[in-house]
């Protein structure tokens, strides 16, 4: 894994995963994204929220705002596109680290 991505506890920003190996046709599918506390790790179906694909990205990229609720600590953000029958999830490249 890359380095973290860090922010500030109390901190409203959008978290981004690019696409670097999907094609371009990608942002014509549903985009989810989860954001879980890294002693999770996995994702549940209830942690999926709907996401949304950056507009005019070089690469196809989702995002979602980060909530201001998140406690202090390091978590795992991966995205989920729905492209019938498939459905695949893809990881970011690194932690995200609420300090």
């Amino acid at each position: 894994m890359a380095d973290a991505l860090r922010i500030p506890l109390g901190s409203i920003d959008y978290l981004k995963i690019p696409m670097t190996t999907a094609p371009a046709a990608a942002t014509t599918y549903a985009v989810e994204m989860s954001l879980v506390p890294y002693s999770q790790f996995h994702a549940v179906e209830a942690d999926w929220e709907d996401a949304e694909w950056i507009v005019g990205a070089t690469t196809p990229t989702c995002r979602i705002l980060a909530p201001a609720d998140l406690a202090l600590g390091e978590y795992v953000l991966r995205a989920r596109i729905t492209a019938s029958p498939e459905r695949p999830i893809v990881e970011a490249d690194g932690l995200l680290e609420v300090y």
